[in-house]
């Protein structure tokens, strides 16, 4: 019995040694109860072996099985609460290896999707440094383009000075 409890949860074994040390101390009261009904059942027989004592020590003997009949009872009982006791654990244990198992597929699913959203953020991050580096391009080509204009209008400017004072 102490292996069976070694696999029981911890409420469970509280509820479950209670019961086996009850059923323990009946069996201890039934046993001694038996030793004393059968000293003294031996004692009568051996002092005095009349017809009443015969059949004193008859119903003594019925009085013994009555006792053996509730304690056998008493231990179907206690192993039947067991039995039951032991399924519910089993049944527990499958629940938990399922929730164990769901929670490790998801655990996965979760390290998928991180080192998806890793590669998206670098991919994000390169994408923002590409248009940062456009920007300033555009810009610094909008510059030049207006150097551009100016020395343009600088030339036109000196060429239309020169054709007019030719």
């Amino acid at each position: 019995m102490d292996v069976e409890f070694r696999t029981m949860v911890s409420s469970d074994k509280k509820s479950a040694s209670s019961k086996v040390i009850h059923y323990r101390d009946e069996v201890r009261k039934a046993t001694a109860y038996l030793r004393t009904l059968k000293d003294s059942v031996n004692l009568s027989y051996l002092k005095s072996e009349s017809e009443q004592s015969r059949k004193t020590a008859m119903n003594r003997k019925k009085g013994e099985n009555h006792i053996n009949t509730k304690i056998d009872n008493s231990l179907n009982n206690a192993t039947q609460a067991l039995e039951n006791s032991r399924k519910l654990v089993a049944n527990s244990e499958d629940i938990g290896t399922n929730i164990l198992l769901t929670l490790e597929d998801q655990r996965e699913k979760f390290d998928q999707v991180e080192s998806q959203l890793k590669g998206t953020k670098s991919t994000a991050d390169r994408a923002r440094r590409i248009l940062r580096s456009m920007a300033i391009k555009a810009l610094l080509n909008k510059f030049f383009l207006y150097i551009v204009i100016v020395f343009l209008a600088f030339l036109i400017s000196v060429c239309a000075y020169l054709k007019a004072t030719k």
